[in-house]
């Protein structure tokens, strides 16, 4: 690489970034590939990503097909949008510098909340009406973590992009991470793999 042989890459520089700085082609590439993975780790919960696609009619019909997969029972998902306020600490020194003391701000934010509804059985398991539920409030942790997955691994699929998770099987029950990984390997949901 030229970048290399005409010295301009430091000891501590990465190569690769370097390279695209210099519109080297190859860089250039691979940081497009590499900005198209989506990594996931921790196990914990993120939902902005499928919250946002229940918003959306035609995407929101795939995440249910999902949860419908999944046999958690719900047979849909609301998305309501509500006032509430989010609460800020940040620190500082008071007036005369000595000590550290603590400003606590509020602000008036829009909050979205997840409603699951499932329909309600009789002795006879007939279907007599339906139960909303407060997502996160009353669903379980496997069925919560599986949420949070849905919007990242229905995003990769559609962009064919690459997808990285530490820790798939932490409150997810292995059946569900295998049907998960199934659709990548599978050319009607995978088309673009």
């Amino acid at each position: 690489m030229e970048i290399r042989d005409k010295k301009m890459l430091h000891n501590k520089s990465l190569l690769v970034s370097k390279g695209a700085v210099f519109n080297d082609e190859i860089s250039t590439n691979i940081l497009k590939w590499v900005n198209t993975i989506f990594a996931l780790s921790d196990g914990g919960f993120n939902y902005d990503v499928t919250i946002n696609m229940l918003q959306d009619p035609k995407r929101k019909s795939d995440v249910i097909e999902l949860m419908k997969l999944a046999d958690f029972g719900i047979t849909d998902l609301e998305v309501e949008e509500k006032e509430g306020n989010s609460m800020g600490v940040t620190f500082g020194l008071n007036a005369s510098g000595g000590s550290i003391q603590p400003e606590v701000t509020h602000e008036k934010t829009m909050l979205k909340e997840v409603k699951s509804k499932r329909n309600v059985l009789n002795e006879k398991g007939q279907i007599v009406g339906m139960a909303n539920f407060i997502f996160l409030q009353n669903e379980s942790e496997g069925t919560k973590q599986f949420f949070s997955l849905i919007g990242p691994f229905l995003q990769a699929l559609e962009n064919g992009s690459v997808i990285v998770i530490d820790e798939i099987d932490i409150k997810l029950h292995p059946l569900l991470s295998q049907r998960l990984v199934s659709l990548f390997n599978s050319s009607v949901t995978n088309p673009k793999g």
